[in-house]
């Protein structure tokens, strides 16, 4: 991939050996996807401004509800539909904005039995009231459009509509839209801070296809001798660049997973017609543990009332919330490639995807600015089902290989309220962060404690990066935010610098931080040779700390644990 950098200051972080380029290379093609999603812009334009920003006219009112309702055209690529919209009004006005890519032509907009006027202004458009809504009204309007949306070029990244057909030749239509937004194709208030409480899709299509959208699939009924439509009932909050349409030639599959509580949790299953006959048993062998993993560290199944549900793509995946998009082909790994260096063991896809449904889905970042909070603790959750499945030694091995996906090129955290999105990093360097904290916290069962205690308090709610940092501070006991914001906040990775001398009559080494953080403190494991057991020297902020050693112990002989944390070491010259 043009411009991926690869650390050589550190043997952890070095390039592969000749023997393994060819693995390599499959992990960069697969991850170069997931790392440059969108062309970077460093400074934002007003369209950025109008989206990212909670202006006056988006703090003014809630969304508690969406009523969509879209019917595709296949041969002319366009759709129209109606979206009704409940809000709760916070403060008084007679001005609301919403959002609508400017390809698309709003019919009307509808309150109380009367067209009201809108102003446009690029994707977004102000609904004009004709009188002054009052806080603590609840207020109904209902938008209905038309047009082309834009079609995706490379999905999921750079999403849109997809529109293709599958190897019987049958109609192939699905959505991914988390980097340009949910009012790619239906108009919203579309800024990651407001999820509604709950949504009804209905989508509309020629027979005998099926549709497929988040929630519970509810009902389905003719439209008439050409037409059926299928009707989705969301019960719980959702992230909007979540919500999809999915139209093929599909079976409609369902199996059962029995929860802790001895609930069942219903398991759906929307393949293609022509891979019917496997999908059930391949996708049950790897739901079902997966679930488990998930449910050990994290707690059960965040959507039970909507389900869980995998429906067929012609494109890898995506985290849509309780329909997530599928298309790794029914191969282990990531399309039948040893992705993640430690072996076909699992389908990466349904492990990922599926990790979102509480990392992303459950928990969600209040600003795109925020994404690192999907990604990081989604891309960790796959380490901590490898260590479920296949044991600790494996899950470090897992994570050893997403040192070589980092490429340090900006930071994680962009500016806030300007539609950014940061670095690629959000995946792997986050999920590293993350292992950091777990290692310098030196319990497992403190850190794991922590990470169920976020999904209590967070669940179907949004979070900005500085409450979840300092929710983390409490709960692990130590100051972890100078610490991850050198992750997030700059490309420097913190180093250890080292150098033998004195102290007192004893000789060991000094040590002390290199970082952009002045505040950045963390403990280092270490040990004095391989034989000898792990040891913690805490390394504190803005001073060198003295690390005493035997009389026989020699500075090359020190180990410092650069598998159980994501640090960079280097001797300093005398």
């Amino acid at each position: 991939m043009a411009g991926f950098k690869i650390s050589t200051l550190n043997p952890e972080i070095a390039p592969f050996p000749a023997q393994e380029w060819r693995s390599f290379f499959y992990l960069l093609v697969i991850w170069a996807g997931f790392l440059v999603p969108l062309k970077a812009q460093d400074v934002p334009t007003r369209s950025d401004s109008i989206k990212g920003r909670l202006t006056p006219e988006r703090l003014c009112y809630d969304v508690l509800y969406y009523r969509l309702s879209v019917t595709p055209d296949l041969l002319r690529k366009s759709i129209e539909g109606a979206c009704t919209m409940r809000f709760k009004v916070l403060e008084q006005t007679q001005k609301i904005q919403m959002d609508l890519a400017s390809r698309f032509r709003i019919l009307s907009v509808l309150w109380e039995n009367r067209k009201l006027k809108i102003e446009r202004d690029g994707d977004a458009f102000f609904v004009l009231f004709p009188r002054t809504l009052l806080a603590g009204e609840e207020v109904w309007i209902e938008t209905s459009w038309e047009g082309i949306p834009a079609e995706a070029v490379k999905p999921p990244w750079e999403g849109g509509f997809v529109w293709t057909q599958d190897p019987q030749g049958q109609p192939w239509v699905c959505t991914a839209v988390q980097n340009v937004g949910a009012s790619a194709w239906w108009p919203c208030k579309d800024h990651p801070s407001d999820e509604p409480d709950s949504m009804l899709i209905i989508i509309t299509v020629p027979k005998p296809l099926v549709a497929v959208a988040n929630g519970w699939p509810a009902t389905s009924f003719d439209q008439n001798k050409k037409k059926r439509s299928f009707v989705y009932r969301v019960s719980y909050p959702i992230n909007l660049y979540n919500v999809c349409l999915n139209v093929g030639d599909y079976a409609e599959l369902s199996s059962h997973y029995t929860l802790p509580s001895g609930k069942l949790l219903n398991l759906h299953y929307y393949p293609l017609k022509i891979h019917a006959d496997k999908a059930k048993t391949y996708f049950d062998a790897e739901v079902k543990p997966m679930l488990s993993c998930f449910e050990k560290y994290f707690g059960p199944y965040p959507f039970v009332r909507d389900g869980f549900a995998l429906v067929e793509t012609p494109f890898a995946g995506m985290e849509h919330q309780s329909a997530i998009a599928y298309g790794n082909k029914y191969q282990k790994g990531y399309l039948g490639k040893d992705y993640s260096g430690i072996g076909l063991d699992f389908d990466f896809i349904i492990v990922h995807e599926a990790g979102h449904e509480y990392w992303g889905n459950a928990v969600s970042g209040s600003d795109r600015a925020d994404w690192w909070i999907h990604e990081g603790f989604c891309t960790y959750a796959e380490a901590l089902y490898v260590e479920c499945r296949y044991g600790p030694e494996k899950a470090l091995a897992y994570m050893k290989g997403k040192k070589r996906l980092v490429l340090n090129d900006k930071p994680i955290l962009p500016p806030r309220h300007v539609n950014a999105q940061g670095s690629g990093d959000m995946y792997a360097k986050a999920a590293l962060m993350l292992h950091t904290l777990r290692t310098a916290t030196g319990q497992d069962s403190i850190f794991l404690k922590t990470l169920k205690a976020i999904l209590d308090t967070f669940s179907y709610k949004t979070v900005d990066t500085e409450t979840l940092l300092a929710f983390m501070e409490r709960h692990l006991g130590w100051p972890v935010r100078p610490v991850c914001y050198q992750y997030l906040r700059h490309t420097r990775l913190p180093t250890l610098l080292y150098r033998s001398g004195a102290h007192q009559g004893q000789n060991g080494l000094w040590l002390r931080w290199e970082t952009d953080e002045p505040d950045f403190a963390l403990p280092v494991r270490w040990r004095p040779s391989k034989m000898k057991a792990w040891q913690t020297v805490e390394v504190l902020a803005r001073e060198e700390v003295f690390l005493p050693l035997s009389p026989h112990a020699q500075e090359e002989d020190v180990i410092w644990d650069t598998e159980g944390m994501f640090i960079l070491t280097r001797r300093e010259n005398p």
